[in-house]
């Protein structure tokens, strides 16, 4: 389970509170960014709410969260499969497995970082004195870079948010409006990581992969081939896994049993894939990959039926997001403003902003609350 700690390191934060008020103020901005994550523990960071977008919804349990996002597309209609004949799930992903072991790593060496870019929907909860809690929905266009070393940068641009409806509208006048616009945050060493969990410890067998992965221990969560499908996910999103090990992914997933193709369907972002589901109360979390490369392209949740705490017409997307970039680089787009010092040990960071730009900060070590 994330603890507040793991949200701190991945959050934009101020300074460190010195104070009980400051505190407080540290705890609201904790408490708004929750909402705001769209991507997992020990992954590339990203900001506040569902276990990243690693994990968009894998159990009723999370459904409440995603019921903003529901009720605001209420009247959206997935972009689904198409009618055309599709081979089943098993050598669907016996294929992709084939085609993955053929792709180059991306591994970034030193002085170099793990580019990716991603475009999701994403939503800000606000709790208000006597139980009226605001809503809001953003589209957010993310970019990170990673070194193997733990530094490097996340941009993201937010689009404007608006409320699900004229009553909450009107209900929730006072909430700040969340700010549209690009932030950008970068990290001194040991402060981020391009993989979820180390990747070195999984076994290449697949049938010992898929075992492990049935525990639900690989990152921690229910055992059963839901929490399995939604690893698999997890661990070739935006990350530097080998060919080998993503080869090994794929063979595991074809033993999971309720997982199903999809057939050809279509993103967010108008590109073609192949799709494969796993349907669990109420909802169908959908993984689509490239044909051509077997790169993770994106991924959605499909209301199906009655899911807990979700209001929305059958069929509606409650959340999403499309990978567009994966590719290694050789420097940041900009410099830290900041010195990134000292190195984050154990995932322990301090936030710091950057004085006359308020969106944007740096995240250094413990230490700093020191100096």
């Amino acid at each position: 389970m994330t603890d507040e700690l793991d949200l701190l390191r991945r959050h934009r934060s101020e300074p460190a509170p010195s104070n009980e008020q400051a505190r407080a103020a540290a705890r609201q901005s904790l408490d708004r960014a929750m909402s705001r994550q769209t991507l997992a523990p020990g992954g590339v960071v990203h900001r506040g709410g569902v276990r990243s977008r690693r994990r968009l919804l894998a159990s009723a349990a999370l459904a409440a969260v995603l019921a903003v996002v529901a009720i605001a597309l209420g009247a959206s209609v997935r972009s689904g499969s198409t009618p055309q004949p599709a081979l089943a799930a098993g050598p669907l992903l016996q294929r992709l497995a084939r085609v993955a072991a053929a792709q180059p790593a991306a591994v970034p060496g030193p002085g170099q970082y793990l580019y990716t870019a991603s475009h999701s929907l994403t939503g800000s909860d606000t709790s208000l004195p006597g139980g009226v809690y605001c809503q809001t929905v953003f589209e957010q266009y993310r970019q990170n870079w990673v070194a193997a070393n733990g530094e490097g940068l996340f941009r993201e641009t937010d689009g404007p948010a608006h409320f699900l409806s004229p009553s909450e509208a009107k209900a929730c006048k006072d909430v700040p409006a969340q700010p549209a616009g690009v932030s950008n945050t970068w990290a001194a060493p040991g402060c981020l990581s391009i993989d979820p969990i180390p990747l070195g410890r999984l076994p290449r067998d697949p049938a010992r992969l898929r075992a492990r992965l049935l525990t639900g221990k690989v990152e921690g969560g229910q055992p059963g081939p839901g929490e399995a499908f939604t690893q698999v996910g997890d661990l070739l999103r935006e990350t530097d896994a080998p060919p080998a090990l993503r080869a090994a992914l794929y063979r595991a997933a074809a033993g999971l049993r309720g997982v199903r193709s999809l057939g050809t369907v279509t993103d967010k972002l108008g590109r073609q894939g192949v799709g494969l589901a796993f349907d669990s109360h109420g909802v169908r979390h959908e993984l689509i990959f490239s044909a051509t490369t077997s790169a993770l392209a994106a991924e959605q949740d499909v209301l199906i039926g009655r899911a807990r705490g979700v209001h929305a017409p059958i069929g509606s997307v409650l959340s999403w997001a499309a990978y567009s970039q994966s590719q290694v680089v050789d420097r940041l787009p900009a410099k830290s403003p900041l010195p990134l010092t000292p190195p984050c040990i154990r995932g322990g960071s301090t936030g710091l902003s950057v004085p006359g730009h308020p969106q944007d900060g740096v995240l250094v070590g413990e230490a700093a609350l020191l100096r």
